[in-house]
């Protein structure tokens, strides 16, 4: 604050001071706070990431420390650690292309470290799986584990993004399916246990609109965040039938990806090829094949029905499908009992 700023606090009573009143220090290193955001945030907006990482923990130190355990400033504190990681981030790939590879890596280590402050800040606060910053805070996580060679914690919190979203109802990232897509791809592929939380939320993801008793609850509980109220028994991610539908490059890399993991682990016990039939996902898998929801001539064109269709052929998932009785159209077969009423030839 500049010289003669007045900020006045309250007396005993509740009502404010009237005849010169001090300087209330809360309420002076809050501002001092928020002017050091704002100049990271310009500083970051004018690509000068090292000097936005000087502001950005310029505005840290200044919280004050008696406000740190209500939700509001620890919510504060997790969106100034979110920033600077971000700016720790650039200042890595600024760096690497400077050839500094261990500058670089010094960053990313910041930037996992910020990362990792910002996740719980933001967890006391309350704001775990809802927030945007808490899933920015896991993606740029990633990011960072990704290009420190770490690609297991890099799925891991991949895995916790596309999650909330999915048990939200929300469309996945576009940023964190393709980074999913990339490191999984590469390979080597994480433990079976890893590979499992990955198969379902990739099943919740492929099951949005879609409609029926064989896709119903498909993706199960997905994985949240640590912490985090973990999500309702029978939790879905279906919506509005038709409505919402997975687009056509998210289902292409979700099943892209289902087929490179349920190949490597077919057998009828591996937690992945488990987890794929808990989940439902044989019979998500059925109605996309059979189904014309959705933009399906770019389905086919892109050759995601052919891995569905590879997908669908295998043993176990074969096994699957027929044990849902289910026709060529994705509907069910017609039973003895009538579940579809009388008259229904299903």
């Amino acid at each position: 604050p500049g010289p003669g700023l007045q900020l006045p606090c309250r007396d005993d009573g509740g009502a404010r001071a009237t005849t010169e009143p001090p300087i209330c220090p809360v309420a002076a290193r809050r501002l001092v706070m928020l002017q050091a955001k704002d100049r990271g945030n310009k500083r970051f907006q004018s690509k000068q990431y090292r000097a936005a990482v000087r502001e950005y923990g310029a505005a840290i130190l200044a919280l004050p420390a008696a406000e740190m355990e209500k939700s509001e400033e620890a919510f504060l504190r997790g969106t100034l650690h979110c920033n600077r990681a971000a700016a720790w981030l650039q200042l890595a790939a600024a760096t690497r292309s400077d050839a500094a590879t261990s500058a670089a890596a010094a960053a990313l280590e910041d930037c996992l470290a910020d990362c990792t402050a910002s996740l719980a800040a933001l967890e006391h606060a309350g704001a775990q799986g809802v927030a945007p910053v808490w899933r920015k805070a896991l993606f740029r996580r990633a990011l960072a584990h990704e290009q420190l060679g770490a690609p297991s914690p890099a799925v891991e919190d991949l895995v916790r993004v596309v999650g909330a979203q999915a048990a939200a109802s929300e469309h996945p990232s576009d940023d964190a399916m393709s980074a999913l897509h990339r490191i999984l791809g590469a390979g080597p592929l994480p433990a079976d246990a890893a590979l499992g939380r990955v198969v379902e939320v990739l099943v919740a993801v492929l099951s949005r609109g879609l409609n029926g008793p064989e896709v119903e609850h498909a993706g199960g509980a997905l994985p949240g965040a640590a912490g985090a109220p973990a999500p309702a028994t029978g939790a879905t991610a279906t919506a509005t039938p038709g409505a919402n539908l997975v687009s056509s490059e998210h289902k292409l890399q979700a099943y892209s990806l289902l087929t490179v993991i349920l190949t490597a682990r077919n057998g009828a016990r591996s937690a992945p090829m488990r987890a794929f039939i808990a989940s439902k996902g044989p019979g998500v898998a059925h109605t996309h094949l059979h189904s014309m929801e959705g933009d399906w001539m770019a389905d086919a064109k892109r050759g995601t029905l052919r891995l569905v269709d590879a997908l669908v052929r295998m043993p176990t998932v074969r096994a699957a499908v027929a044990a849902l009785d289910l026709s060529p159209h994705g509907l069910h077969a017609a039973t003895s009992e009538g579940v579809h009423g009388a008259g229904c030839t299903h």
